[in-house]
């Protein structure tokens, strides 16, 4: 079933789909930004972010939460213990098990988040009212199980 292209509901759709393309030329903007300024990238600062949170996670483990594939964390991981941000330790009792550690270098550029992405959100947060947040986020998860079903 084909929906008519004139109708509100595709209207409301191309609206939507605008933003978020908007959204998202934002968030590479920005990400050029802080890896030009801090050395990092968006993505790279919300994974030493998280890894601060829960010292010793694993990659798999940071991989779910950051909603990407495990390749894409490889890579990334990859990159942060390159620079110097981060270690990876081997699990004492399997040895086919990495956990991730900030190094200091890592651990001071985890806590500032002046000029980042995150600082754009934490500013959003602040400025609308919980509900609305709230009802944003239930949209784009919405958005992400459907975008899943596309083949």
């Amino acid at each position: 079933m084909t929906a008519d292209p004139t109708s509100p509901l595709a209207r409301r759709s191309l609206v939507l789909m605008s933003a978020l393309w908007a959204l998202d030329h934002g968030l590479q903007t920005v990400s050029k930004r802080m890896l030009k300024r801090l050395g990092v990238s968006g993505p790279q600062r919300a994974a030493l972010r998280l890894v601060a949170e829960a010292e010793g996670i694993t990659p798999g483990q940071l991989a779910r939460r950051l909603h990407h594939h495990p390749s894409t964390i490889s890579t990334v991981t990859a990159r942060l213990v390159a620079a110097g941000l981060l270690t990876r330790l081997d699990d004492a009792d399997d040895g086919r098990r990495l956990h991730l550690q900030l190094t200091e270098r890592g651990r001071a550029l985890s806590q500032d988040p002046a000029g980042t992405v995150e600082a754009a959100v934490h500013a959003t947060l602040l400025r609308v009212p919980e509900e609305e947040v709230e009802a944003a986020r239930r949209v784009l998860e919405v958005l992400v199980e459907e975008l899943a079903r596309v083949r």
